[in-house]
């Protein structure tokens, strides 16, 4: 069959014509698309606080001391990159400043990853941030975004969370993570589900379940403070007898209240009962800490202290240590009868029979520890002398 060449020269005429009007179009479209999503990546300032940060640079298999590595021209800063992973050993504590001028607060034996950090090239329309958190204890300080859109991604093992311009605690403890808003809001999702926090609540994520609803962000430290589990998660023993009569703790309920009574009836030298709880807790990221309880001093054989202004029915010892590692301990007695004149150092004088609450915060302008508590060791509550008897229950450390 001949060939029509008038035919053939307008089928190429066309395609010529919509090849050029597809460049036309095609051409600008991907430079426009480009100039709008092409992004950087940016650096990361690392300021060591304290101690020693072991860095794992992006491609590595092993970690080094950070000190010394990619310093900045100020010599105080570290500059750190995207795909590059930290951690702080045991005392150590570093700061991360971020390029949208967040900053991330690492306390001891924690773990990080700078997976992405990224914002587009050529205008403000988005930022791109995401960490992952391998373990350990940090506060993000996330400051008003830079650019149109931010996404502000925090991964865990157990949750994926989400923040907003605000302040955040974030806590692993074993199979748990801990999220705290303290300013802002935050969604928290994990693979069985999702909660939002507002200011001043909290969520618990275990691996492979939903997040719990949102709870106060102020609770209590102490396990089974009020008792309702009988002493479970207490300690129990007597010390320094100098006759062998016992004193003992049991776990009762009075004046509808469920308490533990501290007793020793029967002696004439001196012995010292108590109950004990570990705490172990770092306090350095809480605003405020408040040790409480309540009691009721029902019998005490000798007056005030004692000759050593040591021994009183009721007494509270909280040991920690302070933001310079020494180790210090808050001593407070109670007693409701002096009349021998006995030296009351660290005591309080309060009526007998007649419930009373005491309360002593720890971290507040007016708190009386100095220099600041920076770790609870442990917690106990003792009735000492010759024969006592008191109540205790409500125990506290209120932590915000």
């Amino acid at each position: 069959m001949a060939r029509n060449p008038q035919r053939l020269a307008w089928t190429v005429l066309w395609l010529s014509f919509f090849t050029f009007c597809l460049t036309a179009v095609a051409v600008p479209w991907s430079i426009s698309t480009y100039i709008a999503r092409a992004t950087s990546s940016h650096d990361v300032s690392l300021e060591i606080l304290r101690g020693t940060v072991l860095l794992q640079e992006k491609g590595t298999k092993f970690e080094v001391n950070a000190e010394g590595n990619r310093a900045s021209s100020n010599g105080k800063t570290i500059a750190l990159e995207e795909g590059d992973s930290l951690r702080t050993v045991e005392n150590s504590q570093a700061i991360l400043w971020l390029f949208d001028g967040s900053n991330i607060q690492l306390w001891p034996n924690t773990g990080v990853t700078l997976e992405q950090l990224r914002r587009t090239r050529f205008n403000d329309d988005s930022s791109f941030l995401t960490l992952r958190q391998r373990s350990g204890h940090s506060r993000f300080e996330v400051a008003p975004p830079t650019t149109k859109s931010r996404q502000f991604e925090i991964k865990t093992p157990q949750a994926s969370l989400q923040l907003r311009e605000g302040s955040y605690s974030l806590d692993m403890d074993g199979d748990f993570v801990e999220v705290v808003t303290h300013n802002g809001s935050a969604s928290v999702r994990s693979s069985a589900g999702a909660v939002e926090l507002l200011k001043s609540e909290r969520t618990r994520v275990r691996a492979g379940m939903a997040p719990i609803d949102p709870l106060p962000a102020r609770y209590n430290l102490i396990y089974n403070g009020s008792f309702v589990d009988g002493l479970n998660g207490w300690q129990i023993a007597n010390r320094g007898e100098e006759e062998p009569i016992l004193g003992s703790a049991t776990s009762e309920t009075e004046d509808g209240r469920s308490v533990v009574r501290l007793r020793r009836t029967g002696a004439t030298k001196h012995a010292e009962t108590y109950i004990f709880q570990p705490l172990n807790k770092d306090i350095t990221d809480f605003d405020t800490v408040k040790l409480g309880m309540d009691l009721k001093l029902i019998n005490q054989s000798l007056s005030g202290g004692g000759i050593a202004g040591s021994e009183y029915p009721a007494m509270v010892r909280l040991k920690y240590k302070d933001i310079y590692g020494s180790e210090a301990m808050v001593v407070q007695g109670f007693y409701y009868q002096n009349t021998d004149n006995y030296p009351t150092s660290n005591g309080r004088l309060v009526p007998q029979n007649q419930w009373q609450t005491f309360q002593l915060d720890l971290l507040g302008p007016d708190a009386r520890l100095q220099p600041r508590p920076s770790n609870l060791l442990w917690l106990e509550i003792a009735a000492s002398g010759h024969n006592y008897e008191s109540l205790v229950t409500n125990i506290s450390l209120m932590a915000e």
